[in-house]
């Protein structure tokens, strides 16, 4: 679906819509992020508070789906957190 065509149904949606829709899109960016998080602990070991919080403030899907991606390929957490 286009921009545009999204656009125009959101902002058809009523209120209590809305909010459900931004429940839904929070829910899914916080799954993600302890997805990634598992990934990590089950793969390397307990990482740093600091990388975990680094994390856990990252709130765009995309991004998140590459880091998950990222995590899986990586072969060392060194790896891993290399930008």
């Amino acid at each position: 679906m286009s921009y545009n065509k999204t656009y125009k149904k959101f902002s058809k949606m009523t209120l209590t819509e809305k909010w459900k829709m931004e429940g839904l899109q929070q829910g899914l960016i916080k799954a993600k992020q302890e997805d990634i998080l598992k990934l990590i602990n089950l793969k390397f070991g307990r990482i740093s508070e600091e990388a975990e919080k680094s994390i856990l403030e990252i709130s765009d899907l995309e991004e998140l789906d590459k880091l998950f991606t990222k995590a899986v390929l990586a072969k060392s957490l060194e790896e891993l957190l290399r930008e």
